[in-house]
């Protein structure tokens, strides 16, 4: 390669250490190998590889510890869509939040039911980037605290792109003494097999009680 010329690095047998050392090597705490769709432009136009079978050992923070192969000698081909490309971040490894962005309902048929509608927000994160195809992949319901268990209301949020949130339906019958005041909404949002996070209507929530309680609740719940 000559030196000064710049060429992409294929990223063939590239895996995250690579990806952890190049962004240390810019001062960064974490980095991720991402598409380099959204890198591709006019002003790489004409840009060869030049590099391929990049690897990286264990614990480097400096690229000058890693070895590649000479593109040109390597012998296997590398294409458009196989650049190596990396996503930085000083972020947390990974953060899956909840939160209410809206949430509305009222009494009806004389104080025996309670109706509306909810907006339920959720961050997924992996080194600082949005997971893509959220709606597809992370599931959300809402459920209502009584101050000793968890009562379904819905069980799927249909999630609506244009918000960025998922829509959730308040229809819950009021039993005994209950009231509209005494509802406190729990909006649960999970990734199958990976992660779980809830958020609470603390702004209209009608029971007392403390994170530790209502997190054992909760959890007994979906468990069951």
């Amino acid at each position: 390669m000559d030196a000064g010329t710049p060429y992409f690095v294929c990223d063939d047998n590239a895996g995250a250490t690579v990806a952890t050392t190049i962004c240390s090597h810019f001062g960064y705490s974490a980095g991720q190998l991402i598409s380099p769709d959204n890198y591709l432009n006019d002003r790489v136009s004409g840009v060869t590889f030049g590099a391929t079978n990049t690897n990286c050992p264990s614990g480097a923070s400096d690229i000058s510890g890693c070895d590649y192969s000479d593109y040109m000698e390597n012998g296997v081909p590398c294409f458009d869509g196989e650049q190596l490309a990396v996503s930085c971040s000083n972020a947390p490894y990974w953060e899956f939040t909840a939160d209410f962005a809206r949430i509305k309902y009222r009494s009806k048929m004389g104080g025996t039911k309670v109706a509306g509608r909810a907006w339920c927000e959720v961050t997924a994160q992996k080194y600082g980037m949005e997971l893509e195809d959220k709606g597809s992949i992370i599931g959300t319901a809402l459920g209502n605290f009584n101050g000793t268990s968890i009562e379904w209301v819905d069980g799927e949020g249909q999630y609506v792109k244009s918000k960025d949130a998922w829509k959730l339906k308040i229809r819950k019958e009021l039993s005994g003494d209950e009231t509209k005041e005494d509802m406190c909404f729990v909006c649960f949002a999970w990734i199958e097999g990976v992660a779980f996070t809830y958020a609470v209507d603390t702004n209209n929530c009608g029971v007392e009680y403390s994170e530790s309680s209502l997190d054992e609740i909760i959890y007994n719940a979906i468990a069951n």
